[in-house]
Parts: structure tokens; sequence; C-alpha cells
């Protein structure tokens, strides 16, 4: 039956197709609750999504990279999502800020993105997510990352298109061995230049 008090999708569109692409989306505050809520008051459409595998990832915020802040930021995220486990929890970014919602940047203080890191590795330990990654990672960055990681990152998402293919970090992430995943593939005009630097 249908639930009046969840989100709705096309009628024609795919029932696990729907799901997945809402797990997908920019995991924003508003977008874990709502689909949260979705899972709460839909069990039986739950279960039906729960036979289908999918990936679900996550990403730690720029304010919470404080080495006491990372599990509590990760348990919040699966309290929202009805989950026991991330299949990957990636760093948002390699500097501990805030984003205002002009899209404007205030500093909260440096933390190091190694301690930011072992903290997360941390959470592999304790089974909380299955692998951790970042986020806008430039090469000088990642290889500092590498040099003291304990669990190296699995993954390095970046804004990755024809106007900015990033030669030099797709080399250095394949020799060695950080997958790379590609957000805005069709670019964005719209972010301001700073969000699209490389040099992090």
């Amino acid at each position: 039956g249908s639930c009046p008090t969840a989100p709705r999708r096309p009628p024609s569109a795919p029932r696990c197709g729907w799901a997945i692409g809402i797990l997908t989306q920019r995991p924003s505050m508003a977008m874990k609750k709502r689909l949260g809520l979705f899972l709460l008051t839909c069990p039986r459409w739950f279960q039906d999504l729960l036979a289908v595998k999918f990936f679900v990832t996550s990403k730690l915020y720029n304010d919470a990279h404080a080495p006491d802040d990372v599990r509590p930021a990760l348990l919040q995220t699966l309290r929202r999502l009805q989950l026991k486990q991330l299949d990957l929890y990636l760093m948002h970014w390699p500097v501990s800020v805030r984003v205002d919602t002009d899209g404007s940047w205030t500093d909260v203080g440096a933390v190091p993105v190694e301690d930011t890191w072992k903290a997360m590795e941390d959470l592999v330990d304790e089974g909380l997510t299955r692998a951790i990654g970042v986020s806008n990672f430039g090469p000088q960055r990642l290889a500092a990352l590498l040099r003291s990681a304990r669990i190296a990152p699995a993954v390095n998402q970046v804004e990755l298109h024809p106007a900015l293919p990033q030669w030099e970090l797709l080399r250095f992430c394949q020799h060695h061995g950080v997958h790379v995943t590609a957000y805005s593939p069709l670019g964005s005009p719209q972010r301001p230049a700073r969000h699209r630097r490389t040099d992090f």
C-alpha cells in the first residue's frame, strides 16, 4: 500500500532505483532525515528495498574533524539512515571549516588531517563502516596522509570532467591503489571557484 507520509516517487519509477537515487544524493541533513522518516513509516516498502544490494556512502562534515567528534558524527548519520553500518565513509574536505548558508567558509580551528583519519580508522575497527576514504584531496595532501595512515583511503572523490581532468591526481591515485570517483562529471559552473581548487 501507499505511505502518505513518505516522499513521493513517480508512479513509473522502479521502487529500488528510486530509493538508490535518494541514497546517492548529496548527504545533507534534510535528506538523511527525510529518508529516515520514509523508512520508519514504510516498513513493508523497506523490506522490498533490503532485498536489493546497494552501497551506502556518507561524509564526515568539515566541522566534525576533531577526533572526539568523528564517531558521534557517524553515529548520528547511522541513526538518521536507520543503519548499523556504512559501506563507505568519506572525509568531505581536507580542511576543518564550517560552510555557512551563504556558501562562505568559516575557520573553526586547524585540526590535522592525520588526527581525523586516525579516528576514522577506529570506525573501521569498530565495524561502523566497511571502508573509509577522502574527498577533494590533491596529490600532495593525499601523499602526506598515505605516509601516516594505517588504513589507506579506499576512495578519493573529486570533481572530475573534461574541463577539469586532473591527470596528475588520477595517475597518483592509480599508482597508490586509491579508487577515484567523480562528482559533477558534467561540470559545475554554479560552484564558487574556491570549491574547485585542486591544490588541497
